[in-house]
């Protein structure tokens, strides 16, 4: 009688994997990885460029149109508080042909000066690095200073040599009864000084600096220039002599960033003008 198979520990065939077989909890080796190559880099596409919404540009202009309307409506301001005194004067003297107008002018004067202190304090940031001595200024722009108020103050004395050869009647500046009454220092620190240092201050010191961000430089020089020029209400000194002058001014302290130059011009040509009206 013959007897089943014995039982051993050992495994049978049958109990043995195939060759080509792993279990799946067996560990992966080199000779068992697959092999695969690497996906080539996908190139992402460039984010497109979105316009500014239509309401986006409407809302930038209407805040750059607000802002270059409020710089206009405070020049006009500053100019028509200057030019108000002024007309008065000019008003009072028509009025009364025949009366002084030396203290009507040092009334009406003062209040101009003191609005133009007014605006000084107000709009103070404007003239930050204005009042600095223009140090790197070079020889040209000294040059320039130094002949400007010549050449004007040449103009002057040939056009009334001109007028009195037409016969035309020339109104001094200063009477003799004027010269009588006030010292020659005050004559030289209201006509001389003062104008220097109030009139720069607004022309090319508070109106310059505002007009610059509204304009070109040249633009802006040019305007200051024009209303500079109509603040004196004298034509005929517009063409000999307001016109250049104010434009080499306001010229000189848009290239320096000082007004000394500006300054130093004006007081020279209003210091010249009044000796030449005490020499005569």
């Amino acid at each position: 009688m013959s007897s089943g198979p014995e039982n051993s520990d050992e495994p049978t065939d049958e109990a043995l994997p195939s060759p080509g077989l792993q279990s799946p909890l067996a560990p992966l080796t080199a000779d068992s990885a697959v092999t695969q190559e690497p996906a080539p880099p996908v190139a992402l596409p460039a984010p497109a460029i979105t316009p500014p919404a239509p309401v986006d540009r409407y809302i930038a202009n209407r805040e750059r149109i607000e802002r270059e309307f409020h710089e206009v409506r405070r020049i006009v301001l500053f100019y028509g508080a200057i030019l108000t005194p002024i007309l008065i004067l000019l008003g009072w003297c028509f009025h009364r042909k025949n009366s002084d107008t030396l203290t009507a002018e040092l009334v009406l004067g003062s209040i101009a000066y003191s609005v133009i202190a007014f605006f000084v304090v107000c709009w103070r940031h404007e003239l930050r690095g204005l009042f600095t001595w223009p140090r790197t200024a070079g020889a040209r722009i000294w040059i320039i200073t130094a002949v400007t108020p010549l050449l004007t103050l040449t103009c002057i004395t040939l056009a009334r040599h001109a007028i009195a050869q037409i016969g035309w009647p020339i109104e001094p500046v200063l009477s003799p009864a004027h010269i009588a009454r006030w010292p020659i220092a005050a004559f030289y620190l209201w006509i001389g000084l003062c104008p220097a240092l109030f009139e720069e201050i607004a022309f090319r010191g508070l109106l310059l600096a505002k007009l610059k961000r509204l304009m070109t430089p040249i633009q802006a020089i040019w305007v200051t220039t024009l209303l500079f020029g109509i603040i004196h209400f004298d034509i005929l000194a517009m063409a000999i002599f307001l016109i250049p002058l104010a434009w080499i001014a306001g010229w000189l302290t848009h290239r320096t960033g000082s007004l000394w130059p500006a300054m130093i011009i004006h007081f020279v040509h209003n210091a010249g003008v009044l000796t030449l009206e005490l020499l005569r």
